[in-house]
């Protein structure tokens, strides 16, 4: 009885189950990372003069893509001369897994902005 010919019937089997057990762990990893992130810079500055406040963040997307969608966002900015403010009820961000690291910014629901200029 030769046993030789099993290994081609599961070697593929657990290539493609190693494969799918690390594109999951990917996918945790880059979840987790964009999350901590935003609860990082959630009532916090963003970029200079740009604060982010947010009532609750949810990220999905498993297992090609990361997508955290926010609700009841705020972008304050200030600087010297002015100062303004974007409110969304929704705002969802999009980011792949694997490829380049390019991520597409989307905001739903009611948006008002309100600007204030020193003169």
């Amino acid at each position: 009885m030769r046993y030789s010919n099993r290994l081609f019937l599961y070697a593929p089997l657990f290539a493609l189950l190693a494969l799918a057990v690390a594109a999951g762990l990917r996918w945790r990893v880059v979840a987790d990372s964009l999350e901590s992130w935003l609860r990082q810079r959630n009532g916090h500055e963003i970029a200079p003069g740009v604060e982010l406040y947010f009532a609750t963040e949810s990220v999905g997307g498993f297992p090609f893509n990361v997508d955290a969608v926010l609700h009841n966002v705020t972008f304050r900015m200030k600087s010297a001369r002015t100062a303004g403010t974007w409110h969304t009820d929704g705002f969802a961000i999009h980011e792949l897994t694997f490829g380049q690291a390019h991520q597409i910014y989307e905001a739903a629901g009611t948006q008002t902005v309100s600007w204030t200029d020193a003169e």
